[in-house]
């Protein structure tokens, strides 16, 4: 089974994670040796691994682990400020943020509400017409006198006229 270099470069991870099936390893290995510009691909891919293999793994020195213990043992003796206040604002940041959502809240509210409406003015609205002049007339100034004087403002014109005999 002969493979192009697209398949073989899009199988090449496959294969540097050990994930390509023995069939299709054989054909890669195969082309492989035949072809420089996948061979080339293939060493710089695989490069990162074999220089990790080739560097001596780190080993610390036998007293690192005593005194590093010991290093955080006196670390946790001594409390400074900043981590009690590290420690506080892990308390405060919800109570804090919850107090500004209300706030915040409050606010929206007390803002887009809609405009305060008087009652005269709301009736006013509804009920008279705006061609027709209108008054707002309040319960307690209600006299004999008021009454008249609107009455002769406007000749009263009944709108249903009475039938013809």
């Amino acid at each position: 089974m002969k493979m192009e270099c697209s398949e073989i470069r899009s199988s090449l991870f496959q294969l540097l994670d050990d994930e390509l099936p023995e069939k299709e390893r054989a054909c890669l290995d195969a082309h492989l040796l035949s072809c420089p510009s996948c061979t080339k691909e293939w060493k710089l891919l695989t490069l990162p691994r074999r220089i990790g293999r080739s560097i001596p793994a780190l080993e610390p020195s036998p007293f690192f682990y005593t005194r590093l213990k010991a290093r955080l043992e006196r670390e946790k003796q001594s409390i400074t400020i900043w981590q009690v206040l590290l420690g506080l604002s892990h308390q405060m940041v919800p109570a804090m943020a919850t107090v500004t959502l209300v706030i915040i809240s409050l606010f929206a509210y007390l803002e887009f509400r809609g405009p305060k409406m008087d009652l005269y003015q709301a009736y006013d609205s509804i009920f008279l017409s705006g061609d027709r002049p209108s008054r707002m007339v309040i319960a307690e100034e209600i006299t004999d006198e008021s009454v008249l004087h609107a009455l002769a403002e406007k000749p009263f014109s009944p709108s249903i006229s009475a039938p013809k005999k």
